[in-house]
């Protein structure tokens, strides 16, 4: 473990900063947590956020990071450097701190305390953690097939395609969209509520066709697979 290098990255955007006392969880992280670095940053997934941990892990060799921020479910692409041969643990406070504790005065203190539990957690498994290494031994395809052109499917093809990857769609029907494309409007998702939304899917299937990466096949269906 002697050469475990870590990183820890605390956000005050998104109410952190107002509600939990960001220097003192850096602290924690170097100070118990044993981290080489821990700083501070407004908004840690914002571009200068991100180039400022990539400078980090280029300059001072760290090879493992925490994100003392969101939930882990959030913000995954600016905060994917498992790519780089970095392992990264994701420490909750946002969902699991300040949205979970009552906004008083008398519940500031134990707020603190649990933040600065998650960031001893984060610190933690971290270091126990080990980046992801390819198997030299296996044949790699950067080709991902994706079978149907519904809104599950083309949401799969562009993701895999902004992930890098050359993507075959491939639809039974003659057209994109699956069964989204019938429908006139859509629930709303957002505030207030109040009227119908439009679907989306025109969009959608355009940035699939347009996108360079993604080759499309209709009327067709996966007949054997090796």
């Amino acid at each position: 473990m002697s050469d475990v290098k870590i990183g820890a990255y605390i956000c005050k955007g998104c109410g952190l900063g107002e509600r939990l006392d960001t220097a003192a969880l850096a602290k924690i992280a170097e100070r118990e947590g044993k981290a080489a670095l821990a700083k501070e940053h407004d908004f840690l997934c914002s571009e200068q956020g991100v180039a400022m941990i990539r400078e980090d892990i280029e300059k001072e060799g760290l090879n493992r990071i925490v994100i003392a921020a969101c939930s882990r479910r959030a913000k995954t692409e600016a905060f994917g450097f498992d790519g780089d041969g970095v392992a990264v643990s994701r420490a909750n406070l946002r969902e699991g701190v300040i949205w979970a504790r009552p906004d008083t005065e008398e519940a500031r203190e134990t707020t603190q305390e649990m933040a600065e539990d998650y960031v001893r957690m984060a610190c933690a498994e971290v270091r126990h953690m080990t980046p992801p290494k390819p198997n030299p031994e296996a044949q790699t395809h950067r080709r991902i097939l994706v079978v149907g052109g519904g809104v599950s499917g083309m949401t799969a093809a562009l993701e895999a395609a902004k992930a890098g990857y050359e993507v075959t769609l491939v639809e039974k029907t003659g057209a994109l969209g699956g069964m989204a494309a019938k429908l006139h409007r859509r629930v709303p998702d957002h505030a207030p509520y109040a009227d119908p939304q439009e679907t989306g899917v025109e969009q959608m299937i355009r940035e699939v066709e347009e996108n360079p990466k993604i080759e499309v096949v209709l009327n067709a269906r996966i007949t054997r697979t090796s």
